[in-house]
């Protein structure tokens, strides 16, 4: 498997600092990918600061591995977010400027023709494949929770300007609880993850038109910033997109 990569992790038109990160890796030999988009919050730089230890919590375990892919993915990325967030969530306890920091986070694993996601929050992962857009995360948010109780409807969910409280966070608390997701991996697939700065601004129709684009060999990434931002994202823009092909 081989794999195309285009990504962009903006500061965006509004914003002074950037508490988005995205990280990601490759074994070519193996085919073998990884990526994790983080969308830190919580005070002056704090936000950053959890992000950034998510993602080193996943760099650090990739290379923990040493070229062994053989394990149960699932359980791995559930361990390395739990990790991950018990170490942002003491260091939030140990440093008062630190207090109230958290950050949502969405990995991506692709081996042996099949693709592993796990995430905490309302950063996505989305899949394209046979010109068809399919979202395949399900946001943590307070909203998304009051829907699934029956307590709102669809309609006022979509009207309700409270679509940013989150329900579940990484760092929020002592213990996470980690959505998780396999399937498997069709030659041509191209996947993204992203923060809400960005598919928070841009539908489903257009973000397929853009994925055709990339599938013929033009970068996307950019663009998508952009018309981002020219709908009126007044946050950090994180998007990575990567192509399969065997």
């Amino acid at each position: 498997m081989k794999y195309t990569i285009d990504l962009e992790c903006s500061v965006g038109a509004f914003r002074q600092n950037n508490e988005d990160v995205i990280s990601y890796g490759s074994d070519p030999r193996v085919g073998f990918f990884w990526m994790v988009v983080a969308d830190g919050m919580g005070g002056h730089k704090a936000g950053e600061v959890a992000a950034g230890l998510l993602a080193e919590s996943f760099e650090n375990a990739v290379a923990e591995l040493d070229g062994y892919y053989e394990l149960s993915w699932p359980n791995w990325i559930e361990r390395i977010f739990k990790e991950a967030n018990e170490n942002i969530w003491q260091a939030a306890r140990d440093n008062k400027q630190y207090s109230g920091m958290g950050t949502t986070g969405v990995v991506l694993v692709q081996w042996a023709g099949k693709f592993h996601v796990g995430w905490v929050g309302d950063s996505r992962a989305y899949l394209w494949r046979d010109g068809e857009v399919k979202l395949l995360t399900r946001d943590h948010s307070a909203i998304h929770y009051l829907l699934d109780k029956g307590s709102i409807t669809k309609e006022e969910a979509e009207e309700s300007d409270s679509n940013h409280l989150l329900a579940r966070a990484i760092g929020s608390k002592k213990t996470v609880e980690v959505d998780l997701l396999s399937d498997y991996l069709k030659s041509g697939d191209i996947m993204m993850l992203s923060t809400d700065g960005m598919h928070d601004f841009i539908p489903q129709i257009t973000l397929r038109d853009y994925f055709a684009k990339f599938n013929s060999g033009k970068n996307i990434a950019a663009s998508l910033v952009s018309i981002a931002i020219a709908q009126g994202s007044q946050d950090n823009i994180t998007l990575g997109v990567v192509k399969s092909e065997s």
